[in-house]
């Protein structure tokens, strides 16, 4: 699909959308520790919708390796939420949890980037 194509721009702004929705859970913790029930129900929330909305980007982008390549990344963040085992602590998710959403977030922004522009 070409750069510019405007339902590409709508696919990848609402997955970007919904990254943002995580990481403003994992903001609430570094601001307010006390949040932490309140993070993770935004947490959750947001990767339901990452499933849900994953077979969408990964049939609209299924000639892009790099987009799928993310999309598959999204498992290195669901192995920290296993290894965590319900031990949702501050400390556990700004050492674990935080750090891996973080970069597989990094890596599928840049994936997605060129399709921001239309």
């Amino acid at each position: 699909m070409p750069v510019g194509d405007e339902k590409a721009y709508q696919i990848a702004s609402q997955y970007i959308g919904l990254m943002e929705r995580a990481e403003e859970g994992f903001a609430c913790i570094e601001r307010e520790p006390y949040e932490i029930y309140r993070a993770l129900a935004e947490m959750i929330s947001s990767f339901i919708e990452f499933g849900k909305i994953q077979m969408s980007v990964r049939n609209y982008f299924a000639d892009d390796e790099q987009v799928l390549k993310g999309i598959d990344g999204f498992s290195s963040v669901i192995q920290q939420v296993e290894q965590l085992g319900g031990r949702f602590t501050e400390d556990n998710m700004k050492q674990t949890l935080i750090p891996a959403f973080q970069r597989w977030k990094a890596s599928q922004i840049t994936a997605l980037e060129p399709y921001m522009s239309h």
